[in-house]
């Protein structure tokens, strides 16, 4: 496997040699500053060689995660539309020119939308609106496809493998309004070198429809709507709904938004009416890119299976952005233990999860990371009759550096270690993983990412291959 691993990646880098010689230019790259409900707002524009109409491909720690394109330019900043989005695009992410456009645009009349938060070098917003009746629906999205291999080095003969299909599809003002549609999911196969129990076959399809909603969002309405399956940025340590979301924009620093529906089946996705899902949040960002900028949000959420308690739970999260060189994000839960959950826990809160991550870019092609999560299983409606012996409530502690070097030609190179240890086990688990990514092979808009990671504890020990490919399309 290794072999072919290798033969796979020397070809990939053959293939692209001819044009990454004949252009050793660093790729152009710049920072995502602030990130509205359907804009996301870059820290450079025209004087930085910045068009209308050029597509950038936003990163995290080297891995792609959507694609925007320029729609309203000023001297230092500019507006884009999200093209597609495999994760929420936020401040301080990575943006690189995968497309220059062929011919400068000529300026529109009016930016599609503005931020209620003031953001360093935004760009004016001219006197003459756009007409709405001029607008016209766009959908646009992403096709990727994956292999993952696991090869289990000791004797318990676990091989596995895992081909998968993703589709990501996004349709922005739909009719000429302020309506959109989001619809994510995935194709996966399991296929296992023997049956482990019933609910690990030997061969099975895992499929899962992840978002599929509608909304209505605009700035500058009191109101805004999402029914479906939805989940937010804002709070996505409160998981899926199948529901509806309501935001509520009073103005200034703050909103709040309100949520209700069911909790889809845990295992497959799949829609269930059993156990119903209520809550809300008030979300509050103060401060300026350059300077700092800091998001937070507050979430009260409650699950319930009939008039059962399953879980209640407060959610914290926090993001703060600083000129594009540093950032810190974190987010805990703690559970509100009543009723059959006081019984059994014998106390009224406790800490399910704290996940601490930050991130510094030393210079344009540098960057580095360090992540500390802690973790601790909760009961629920669903698992609270499993033996003691079958539940384990221990702790669970990891910590976790990151690189990525960002090279010509669309190149990432990345990798992390890690180790993580609970509070039962013997001894720690050690992972690593590093790849290398290309968002522009052959043709604009199809990428190429692959992947090498190991990992060894005192049950097992193995490595994992992974490639995937993807292609990027958008319609106007």
């Amino acid at each position: 496997m290794i072999r072919k691993l290798s033969l796979i990646i020397i070809l990939f880098l053959l293939i692209d040699y001819g044009s990454f010689k004949a252009n050793k230019t660093e790729s152009e790259s710049f920072r995502v500053s602030y990130v509205s409900a359907e804009n996301v707002y870059l820290d450079a524009g025209k004087l930085a060689g910045l068009n209308i109409g050029d597509k950038l491909t936003i990163q995290r720690n080297g891995e792609n995660i959507g694609q925007v394109k320029i729609v309203y330019l000023a001297d230092y900043s500019a507006s884009a539309v999200v093209v597609n989005e495999e994760q929420p695009i936020q401040p301080g992410d990575l943006a690189i020119v995968q497309d220059k456009a062929v011919e400068s645009t000529p300026q529109p009349e009016a930016e599609p939308e503005t931020s209620r938060v003031v953001i360093t070098e935004t760009a004016q917003k001219p006197a003459v609106q756009r007409s709405k009746n001029h607008r016209k629906s766009s959908f646009s999205g992403t096709i990727s496809v994956q292999y993952y291999h696991w090869n289990d080095l000791k004797n318990s003969n676990l091989d596995f493998s895992q081909p998968t299909m993703r589709l990501s599809v996004r349709g922005r003002e739909l009719w000429g309004k302020e309506y959109y549609l989001r619809i994510r999911g995935r194709l996966r196969h399991n296929q296992r070198e023997r049956r482990l129990h019933t609910n690990a076959p030997e061969s099975e399809w895992r499929n899962r429809i992840y978002e599929l909603s509608f909304s209505y969002t605009h700035e500058d309405a009191f109101i805004n709507y999402q029914i479906g399956r939805i989940i937010s940025n804002k709070f996505s340590g409160v998981g899926y709904i199948d529901g509806v979301l309501f935001r509520m924009n009073p103005g200034g620093i703050f909103h709040a938004g309100a949520f209700a529906g069911t909790q889809p089946e845990w295992q497959y996705a799949d829609f269930q009416t059993d156990i119903q899902k209520y809550g809300g949040y008030v979300n509050i960002t103060t401060g300026e890119y350059s300077s700092g900028l800091l998001e937070s949000t507050l979430a009260l959420a409650g699950e319930y299976h009939r008039s059962t308690v399953s879980r209640e739970f407060i959610y914290f999260q926090n993001n703060y952005y600083r000129s594009g060189k540093w950032n810190f994000y974190q987010s805990a839960e703690l559970d509100i233990n009543r009723s059959w959950r006081r019984d059994i826990s014998g106390e009224d809160f406790s800490l399910t999860n704290l996940y601490l991550a930050t991130q510094w870019n030393i210079t344009s092609a540098i960057i580095v990371g360090a992540i500390y999560d802690n973790r601790k299983n909760y009961l629920t409606y669903q698992t609270r009759s499993l033996a003691d012996s079958l539940f384990v409530e221990a702790m669970r502690q990891g910590i976790r550096g990151t690189f990525t070097l960002v090279l010509p030609e669309n190149y990432r190179l990345f990798g992390n270690f890690g180790i993580r240890k609970r509070e039962t086990d013997v001894e720690s688990t050690y992972s690593y993983s590093g790849g290398l990514s290309q968002s522009n092979l052959f043709t604009s808009g199809v990428r190429v990412f692959m992947n090498f990671a190991g990992f060894s504890n005192f049950y097992t020990r193995g490595t994992i291959y992974s490639m995937t490919t993807g292609r990027t399309f958008f319609r106007r």
